[in-house]
């Protein structure tokens, strides 16, 4: 599932892409075309201009002899200063560094007389070869007056009317057909560009879907170890239940054990599925506090804080009393169990959850403490945060594995599975602690002996 979300997202984003760099290449080529459409056609209007201007000046020589070109003879040169001449062949030169040069694009100037072309040599800078000449009188005959392609031919033309005379000026039409070579240069970036966005489309996918896919293995790691310890008691019931069945007319009493059985399976069950739905409502809690964070403005936060002034718990006291508690336990595994605790630790949280954290805490210590060995709590103030640390010698937990206690269901070793527990216990501390606002974190390290010290330090927020 996760590989086809990767691959819709790297395609969803590829395709954006794709799309956007194509519509600005269309764009750029679009933009090309029409600009240099605009500055041929105001080439060839100028030509036109100037060609009917000289025709109906009363000049001689306005015309070259019939059958001669401009390539007969040499161009006619300018007068000095820029000043016209008397005759209208001796056309001024392109000026250079004025306020708008005009661009250099070889024009053929003609005029049509009775389907004919005849050349006009005075604006004429090019000329058309006398089979092309040929076809174009054919298909120029017949064309609309107005600026067209005769894609044909491969040439651009304007054709236009001046008092009673037809002109016609053409060019290449590579000069208005540049945008397809800047096309071809833009598809050239564009897959470039589409590879190296495919490259980083990949990456960035590996990265961003990296929480949904450690969510998604955490949920099914969840599923299954839950599955699996909930398989046994199911097992031992069901088991007990046919035992039960096997002998209908024995009384309840002689079948105890099986009884008795079937109720600390259940009970085990009804622990596990309590300590589940724990864990749910925690994670319910932080999606809402996260939502409401985003939400919460100043004068609200300010509510809310005065609002949970009422949960606030007498730290110190709780652990007392667990620690009171846990002296039986302590006492049938000659255990030592200490404690260093501060007077009036009142901090920002519930009783009820305080109160939870310390019986996870101690309870998890005196498990997996050897046999006479020693658990010590202590509870005191700091840096505006009340400081719980509870403490037990016993086998060090290897360093790779100290954050893996957290996890649901994780039992560091064969030696911690064989205890009894389902696994949840820590994860369910830190919960507590984060819903808190707090932290909770665990050291271990070996000791002089084979024994180690491992230690879980929760800071919470002092109220």
């Amino acid at each position: 599932m996760l590989r086809k979300l990767r691959i819709k997202f790297v395609a969803l984003i590829m395709g954006v892409a794709a799309v956007l760099l194509t519509a600005v290449c269309v764009a750029a080529c679009a933009i090309d075309y029409h600009q240099s459409v605009d500055v041929v056609a105001a080439v060839l209007d100028r030509a036109i201009a100037h060609a009917a201007d000289e025709e109906h000046l009363p000049l001689e020589g306005a015309l070259a002899p019939e059958g001669t070109s401009l390539l007969d003879g040499p161009l006619p040169s300018a007068p000095p200063n820029g000043e016209r001449s008397g005759s209208a062949s001796e056309a001024a030169p392109p000026l250079i560094g004025g306020p708008e040069p005009e661009p250099s694009i070889p024009v053929a100037v003609y005029r049509m007389d009775a389907g004919a072309l005849q050349l006009i040599p005075t604006r004429a800078t090019a000329y058309l070869s006398d089979e092309t000449l040929a076809a174009a009188e054919g298909a120029l005959a017949a064309a609309p007056e107005g600026t067209r392609n005769l894609g044909s031919l491969g040439l651009f033309y304007e054709k236009r009317a001046v008092r009673g005379i037809t002109y016609v000026a053409l060019v290449e039409d590579a000069y208005v057909n540049g945008w397809q070579r800047l096309a071809l240069v833009l598809a050239g970036i564009q897959l470039a560009a589409l590879g190296i966005l495919l490259v980083i489309s990949v990456r960035f996918s590996q990265w961003a879907l990296e929480p949904v896919q450690r969510a998604w293995r955490q949920q099914r790691q969840f599923v299954a170890d839950a599955s699996h310890d909930l398989k046994t008691p199911i097992t031992v019931i069901l088991a007990n239940t046919a035992i039960m069945l096997e002998e209908p007319e024995r009384s309840v009493a002689s079948q105890r054990q099986w009884v008795e059985s079937t109720r600390e399976e259940a009970e085990s069950m009804r622990s596990m599925v309590n300590d589940m739905l724990a864990l749910a409502r925690f994670d319910e809690a932080e999606g809402r506090d996260a939502t409401r964070r985003d939400r919460t403005t100043d004068a609200d936060a300010a509510a809310e804080a005065t609002a949970e002034d009422v949960r606030s718990c007498d730290l110190a006291r709780i652990a007392t009393a667990e620690l009171l508690q846990f002296e039986s336990v302590a006492y049938e595994r000659e255990l030592t169990l200490t404690g260093d605790i501060a007077e009036n630790v009142i901090v920002h949280a519930p009783e009820e959850s305080m109160r939870r954290l310390l019986q996870i805490l101690l309870d998890n210590a005196c498990k997996y403490t050897d046999e006479k060995g020693s658990v010590a709590m202590r509870v005191h103030a700091a840096n505006d945060a009340a400081v719980l640390a509870v403490s037990n010698t016993g086998k060090p937990i290897p360093p790779e594995q100290i954050e893996s206690i957290f996890d649901r269901f994780y039992r560091a070793d064969a030696a911690r599975t064989s205890h009894e527990g389902h696994g949840l216990g820590l994860a369910i501390a830190r919960s507590i602690v984060h819903e808190c606002h707090g932290t909770l974190a665990a050291t271990s390290t070996e000791g002089s002996t084979s024994d180690g010290l491992t230690t879980f330090t929760a800071h919470i927020p002092l109220a």
